[in-house]
């Protein structure tokens, strides 16, 4: 018994599909038949399913091409407190972080603080980061947000604060 790949599977299924909408009515029929037309609709539906199953395959096989990295570090010896972050990603809490004592040491000795990680598919999406401590000039958080375009590399982010913003850098 020979087992496959999920990959070939679904490419398979697809093909099978793509014949059986082939064979299944001749040129103009779909605008007579409505059982055709919804044949033809559940077919698409089915491949955009089969792509997204694929797709998640590759990412889980290869999550390299999906990550996603944020470090953090602020400029050397800022009097800042920090206290918690939050972070978003396409407006979803994805982490929240409570800072120790010692972790502020660190940070004000110019250490860097990796934040986070994921995988992200590749697309349009949206970080945001909200900072709360003490020392901030204008309130009691920073907050800042940025357009992340993920392609199908690996992605460092980069956050500090610099001043009284958060400044976001894509490697």
């Amino acid at each position: 018994m020979s087992c496959r790949p999920l990959g070939d599977n679904l490419a398979l299924i697809g093909t099978l599909l793509c014949a059986l909408a082939a064979a299944a009515a001749p040129a103009g029929a779909t605008e007579r038949n409505p059982v055709v037309s919804q044949s033809r609709a559940l077919q698409m539906d089915a491949t955009r399913l089969l792509f997204e199953f694929y797709y998640t395959e590759q990412s889980i096989l290869f999550p390299e091409y999906d990550l996603v990295t944020l470090q953090f570090n602020q400029e050397y010896g800022a009097q800042m407190l920090l206290q918690r972050l939050e972070l978003s990603i396409d407006g979803q809490l994805v982490e929240t972080l409570n800072y120790s004592f010692g972790d502020i040491e660190r940070l004000m000795a110019g250490a860097h603080q990796r934040l986070y990680a994921t995988l992200l598919p590749a697309g349009s999406h949206s970080l945001k980061a909200r900072l709360y401590g003490i020392g901030f000039r204008h309130g009691p958080y920073l907050e800042g947000e940025t357009p992340i375009e993920k392609g199908a590399m690996p992605l460092q982010l980069h956050m500090r604060v610099q001043g009284t913003r958060l400044v976001f850098e894509q490697w």
